[in-house]
């Protein structure tokens, strides 16, 4: 290899370095509801400053010339992920993302995962989905940088930095942004699995007994390579589907009937059965069916009779409630999952583990004090009857007791802004609560029309609602407008 060829390899590599340091500078100056996407923005150009800097000394290296060119394309394919990482940043504007519930969202977030930061941007995908970058950076730039140079690139950086996705065209549905809440759990299940991971061998040897079971002869000689995979598949299947079923159920504990509600509309939209063996999701009438367990009918009853609300708002909720149930006693989606054998095996050890990961997922949440028993109730009803009769959902009235209030005073009650979970719940109960009427047998597609008119003009209330509490629990001292904001 020579020297020629080096100099065109380094000269690729600095020039992508040049331009991600040169668009961060612009990034920069981005209009973010948070200061997370700059947080990004300045790791990615430190990042490429470094690389800049180790191309520039491969040039003088006096090395090989052929692993001096191994190097420069090792840091090319870094330099990639780089720019294709400013594709974050750059979706996380104000203009791209319902903003409102970003820093709310972040709030909550850092209550399960302490000294975090959460990005959140649309991406073009019908999906939710969320991965970490800092320790990605740590593991690619530890290899090449000194312990000062660590020290300067990540000098100021969150230890934990979680871009968080939703699918773009739902920007402005925010019932369901609940789905956000499985998604800030995968840090939690990454952590569960990293701690178990000594007791893989066992769930093998599991998987193998239940294969010889089926398969008696699955350890012959000329099946054994088939069978490996098998139990490899097997090992994947039951691993990601325990994932997905400990995030859906903190999404549950978060945000009680809005997460089951969200999760059904998620399963419309994709498929109840769908299921595919890339990504070894479980299909969504099995997720639901888990969730019911965790939220039955009886449960939701209970928690709306809690809120205070009318019967007629309860009948809607606990009527969808039934059509859920209805849609998870189809068992169509296990008798999928048993037609192949991996799946089938996969699936008993699932049933087998869920009470375990159960106990973990419902111990780290009640850690934050967030439990099913503890789902927000206070002020709930106003804000659902705020949001029908077209007014901001940010605050609830509550009576003054009378020590606080002076002698002169006129006032007997003062508003309390509404937090997020409660603002999304009533959101999810408001939607429930129109739906009958717009889908009746008969219904003229004038009348769905409407509804679908005034489920978007409640989600944009629903988010400016998000704004308004946050500012109002931010500056108690300003101006509220007691309730009279008109929507």
């Amino acid at each position: 290899m020579s020297a020629t060829e080096l100099d065109l390899l380094v000269s690729g590599a600095l020039r992508i370095a040049r331009v991600i340091q040169k668009r961060t500078s612009v990034l920069h100056h981005g209009d973010y509801a948070s200061d997370t996407p700059d947080f990004l923005a300045q790791l990615i150009e430190r990042a490429a400053s470094h690389a800049e800097r180790r191309l520039m000394a491969l040039r003088t290296s006096g090395y090989d010339p052929a692993a001096s060119c191994d190097t420069a394309r090792v840091w090319f394919a870094y330099l990639r992920d780089m720019y294709r990482h400013l594709r974050f940043v750059e979706r996380a504007t104000v203009r791209r993302t319902p903003w409102s519930l970003v820093k709310p969202f972040e709030e909550l977030a850092e209550r399960l995962h302490a000294g975090a930061r959460f990005l959140i941007r649309p991406q073009w995908g019908y999906n939710y989905g969320i991965v970490e970058l800092v320790h990605h950076y740590r593991r690619v730039l530890s290899a090449s940088g000194t312990k000062e140079d660590l020290g300067r690139i990540f000098r100021g950086i969150p230890k934990r930095l979680y871009v968080t996705s939703f699918a773009g065209v739902e920007r402005l549905n925010a019932p369901l942004h609940v789905v956000l809440g499985h998604e800030v759990a995968h840090p939690i299940e990454n952590q569960y699995f990293s701690r178990v991971r000594r007791t893989e061998g066992a769930v093998l040897a599991r998987a193998l007994e239940r294969l010889l079971d089926r398969e008696p002869d699955c350890l012959d000689k000329e099946k054994l390579p088939k069978t490996s995979r098998t139990i490899k598949t097997i090992a994947e299947l039951r691993k990601n589907a325990l994932r997905e079923l400990m995030c859906d159920h903190a999404c549950v504990v978060l945000f009680g009937p809005a997460a089951l509600f969200a999760f059904e509309e998620l399963g419309r939209l994709l498929g109840f059965d769908t299921f595919t063996r890339d990504d070894h999701h479980p299909p969504w009438r099995y997720r639901l069916r888990h969730a019911l367990e965790l939220l039955p009918k009886p449960r939701v009853d209970s928690y709306l009779r809690r809120c205070g609300l009318p019967r007629d708002v309860r009948a809607s909720v606990l009527n969808r409630c039934q059509r859920i149930q209805d849609l998870t006693d189809d068992d169509t989606d296990l008798q999928a999952l048993r037609e192949h054998v991996d799946t089938d095996i996969a699936y008993e050890l699932v049933r087998e583990s869920l009470p375990k990961v159960r106990r973990c997922i419902t111990g780290r949440l009640a850690n934050s004090h967030l439990t099913l028993s503890n789902l927000p109730t206070t002020g709930v009803r106003e804000l659902v009857e705020r949001l029908e009769g077209g007014i901001l959902p940010n605050e609830y009235w509550v009576a003054v007791s009378p020590d606080e209030v002076p002698t002169t005073s006129w006032r007997e009650r003062k508003p309390i802004p509404a937090d997020l979970r409660a603002i999304l719940i009533s959101a999810a109960i408001d939607r429930t609560h129109r739906l009958p009427s717009a889908f009746i047998s008969g219904t003229t597609q004038e009348a769905v029309d409407d509804y679908h008119d005034k489920c978007h003009c409640a989600d944009r209330l629903v988010l400016r609602a998000i704004e308004c509490s946050h500012l109002q629990l931010h500056y108690p001292g300003g101006d509220s407008g007691h309730g009279d904001t008109d929507g």
